[in-house]
C-alpha cells in the first residue's frame, strides 16, 4: 500500500472515531435529559402523594372528631332523657300530693 492509501485509511479512521465520540456525547446528553425528566416526574408524583396523604390525614382527623362529637351528643341526649324522666316522675309525685 502506498503512503496516500495509508493516509486515506488514517483519515477515515479519524473521521470514524470522531463520529463515534459525537454519537456517544449525543447519547449521553439524551440519557441525562431523560434522567432529569424522570426526576422531575418523580418529584411531581411524590408531591402529589404527599398532598393525598395530607388530605387523608385531615379526613381521618375530621372523622375522629365527628365520632367524638357524636358520642358526646349521644351522652348528653341520654343525660337529658334521664333528667326528663326524673322531672316527669317528680311532677307525677307532686300531682298526687
Amino acid at each position: 500500500m502506498s503512503k496516500i492509501e495509508y493516509d486515506r485509511i488514517d483519515s477515515l479512521q479519524a473521521v470514524y472515531k470522531r463520529d463515534q465520540v459525537q454519537a456517544q456525547k449525543a447519547q449521553d446528553t439524551e440519557a441525562m435529559r431523560d434522567a432529569k425528566a424522570d426526576q422531575v416526574e418523580t418529584e411531581a408524583k411524590a408531591k402529589e402523594a404527599d398532598r393525598i396523604e395530607d388530605e387523608a390525614q385531615d379526613a381521618a382527623k375530621q372523622s375522629k372528631n365527628a365520632l367524638k362529637t357524636e358520642k358526646e351528643a349521644q351522652k348528653l341526649r341520654k343525660r337529658a332523657d334521664k333528667q326528663a324522666e326524673k322531672a316527669k316522675a317528680a311532677r307525677e309525685k307532686s300531682d298526687l300530693n
